[in-house]
């Protein structure tokens, strides 16, 4: 199931800010969501080892 972002790409073109891997629907991706200014962002990341990594840098 291929959902839509808020900027209207669909989830064929996500890929892991980390890593660069495609992000799928799978139990291993996570997403984190923030408000800036008024806008809601969300970055999804492949898995929690990548979000991690982007916490740490």
């Amino acid at each position: 199931m291929g959902e839509l972002r808020a900027d209207g790409e669909g989830e064929s073109s996500r890929s892991c800010p980390v890593c660069g891997t495609a992000i799928t629907d799978s139990h291993q991706r996570r997403v984190v969501s923030c408000i800036e200014d008024g806008q809601a962002t969300h970055t999804h990341f492949c898995s929690t080892d990548c979000l991690e990594d982007s916490l740490e840098s």
